[in-house]
């Protein structure tokens, strides 16, 4: 039985899921999941590094400009390189060529390096929301240290791990990357979560989220290694959060973010009714339902996978 699976049977024994567990805490330093070496000392003060390292507050978008053409100035025509006794101050054409000129920062540039410029603008800011919820995740995990609340502190280094990898991943001594990192302190934050788990708290828990975590995560990974395989295992991470919180009796007060979040990769992947049925029907056993719940998860599914993608 693999580590997630000792965590499920855990959770789903009555009579011993509302107690901290011990030999869980064992076998998770045990496991393939702990093999990627934590010291969240030193890991936060990396993670901080990067940040500083990273962060900037504007593009330069004329060095953008001359990196795509090096030879663009105020006057010259970047297709037939005509030098015109008009500057740069709004798109025209040529009137030698009759190509349409684009007007960047005051310098001519050409429609095919205007597209390529604004997508470098766009990779730019997209970079820095990145860095800045790795920054704002190491702000949080500093407070959680403080407060000694191990959960919170956990997947707060997780979330900076996942928006870092994005940025700038990297590998340590042992081939462990950033998307190692970060999976690793979620399910240590879900151990410290299931050791404090009691009776009268459980609709209000943080497994569920942290599930929804790791379901983002893995789609951010996706888009990065460009393989469906982390796709479908995003899909698969988000009907385990269904599963989670339909066993805990907790509020899925983010269903909408994950019908639309599944539904799109559902339909990417081009997933039929049938390959549907049996990924969930793996959760399913995976996480021990009883039958309420299963009755329950069951619903909750069928209308994930009927659900409509809204485009606005």
């Amino acid at each position: 039985m693999n580590f997630f699976k000792k965590i499920v049977k855990t959770l789903s024994d009555s009579d011993v899921k509302l107690e901290a567990n011990k030999k869980a805490l064992e076998d998770i330093k045990n496991s393939d999941v702990q093999a990627s070496t934590n010291d969240g000392d030193k890991d936060f003060k990396m993670l901080l590094a990067l940040y500083k390292k990273n962060k900037a507050d504007d593009v330069d978008i004329v060095s953008l400009v001359k990196e795509g053409n090096p030879e663009a100035t105020d006057h010259k025509c970047p297709y037939c390189s005509v030098v015109h006794e008009f500057k740069a101050s709004r798109a025209r054409k040529c009137p030698d060529c009759s190509k349409k000129m684009i007007v960047r920062q005051g310098l001519f540039i050409t429609e095919d390096q205007a597209k390529k410029l604004e997508k470098k603008i766009q990779d730019f800011y997209n970079r820095q929301d990145n860095i800045s919820q790795s920054g704002f995740s190491i702000e949080a995990a500093q407070n959680y240290h403080i407060d000694k609340d191990l959960v919170g502190y956990y997947r707060s280094i997780a979330e900076s791990f996942r928006f870092m990898a994005s940025v700038e991943n990297q590998k340590d001594d042992k081939g462990f990357s950033f998307w190692d990192k970060a999976w690793n302190y979620y399910n240590l934050a879900r151990l410290e979560e299931m050791k404090n788990l009691t009776k009268d708290m459980m609709e209000y828990s943080q497994l569920p989220e942290i599930f929804w975590d790791m379901s983002k995560m893995l789609l951010d990974q996706s888009k990065c290694d460009n393989k469906e395989k982390s796709k479908k295992r995003a899909l698969v991470q988000a009907c385990m959060t269904i599963a989670e919180a339909t066993r805990l009796g907790a509020d899925l007060y983010y269903a909408t973010d994950i019908y639309e979040f599944s539904k799109k990769i559902i339909d990417e992947l081009s997933i039929d009714r049938d390959e549907f049925d049996s990924l969930t029907d793996k959760v399913a056993s995976s996480l021990h339902l009883s039958d309420t719940n299963l009755s329950e998860y069951n619903k909750k599914t069928d209308e994930l996978f009927k659900y409509e993608v809204i485009n606005i």
